[in-house]
C-alpha cells in the first residue's frame, strides 16, 4: 500500500508539473549599482559646459578569495595620457597601492595615486561593488573639473583576479555633439571577474 501511495503522488507531481509548465527561472542578477566621482579638492570648474555624460557600464563578480576584487574605471585621452579616474575601490585608494604594487597596476601607473592629495582619492573611492552590472558616470569633465574638447577618448576598466593577475578592459568612445555606444575588448586576464564592459555617451541638451 505505501508504494502504491508513493507511485500516486509521483503521478500527482508530474501531472501538476505539466500542467503549470516549465518552472525553470532565470537566475535574477542584482540590482544595478551606480557610480560617479564626488567633488574633491580640484580647482572651480570654469563656466563652460561640458559636452555630456559617459556612461561605463559592465557586469562585476566578485572573486573573494584573497588579493582579489581590486577595480578601477578611468579616462584616458589616446595618447594615454590620465584624464578623469572615476572609481577606485577603498582598499586600494586608502593606502592598498604602497601595500601591493601589483593591485590594479595599469591605473596605478596612469593615476600616480602616490602623487596625489588625499581628498583627490577620497573623492573617487568606494566600497567593493557586489556581484551584478555596475554603472559608472563621468561627467566629461578632468581632473581639474574642466570641460574636456570633443574627441575620442578612452575608458579603462581593470580589477585584479588573485595577486598579481588582472582583468584589463578598454574601448574608445566619440565624445561629441552626437550620441555614441562602444564596446571594450579585454587586454588581459578575459574571465568572469569583469565581462560585457561597454560605454555610451550622451551630449549636453
Amino acid at each position: 500500500m505505501r508504494i502504491f501511495n508513493l507511485l500516486l503522488l509521483l503521478a500527482l507531481s508530474a501531472a501538476l508539473l505539466a500542467a503549470c509548465g516549465n518552472t525553470n527561472q532565470p537566475v535574477r542578477k542584482g540590482a544595478l549599482q551606480e557610480y560617479s566621482p564626488r567633488a574633491g579638492t580640484e580647482a572651480a570648474a570654469p563656466a563652460v559646459q561640458s559636452p555630456g555624460q559617459v556612461t561605463v557600464s559592465f557586469d562585476y563578480q566578485r572573486q573573494r578569495e584573497i588579493a582579489s576584487d581590486q577595480l578601477a574605471v578611468w579616462i584616458e585621452d589616446t595618447q594615454g595620457r590620465h584624464i578623469r579616474t572615476l572609481l577606485v575601490t577603498r582598499f586600494t585608494a586608502n593606502g592598498g597601492y604602497q601595500k601591493r604594487a601589483e593591485t590594479v597596476p595599469h591605473w596605478q601607473q596612469a593615476f600616480q595615486p602616490a602623487g596625489a592629495g588625499r581628498q583627490a582619492l577620497d573623492a573617487v573611492s568606494s566600497a567593493t561593488p557586489q556581484s551584478g552590472p555596475v554603472s559608472v558616470i563621468w561627467d566629461c569633465r578632468n581632473q581639474a573639473g574642466e570641460a574636456v574638447p570633443a574627441g575620442p577618448y578612452v575608458y579603462k576598466a581593470e580589477a585584479n583576479i588573485k595577486w598579481a593577475k588582472t582583468a584589463l578592459w578598454q574601448g574608445t568612445l566619440p565624445v561629441g555633439s552626437g550620441a555614441a555606444e562602444s564596446a571594450a575588448t579585454a587586454v588581459t586576464g578575459d574571465g568572469i571577474l569583469l565581462q560585457a564592459v561597454r560605454a555610451s555617451f550622451a551630449p549636453a541638451p
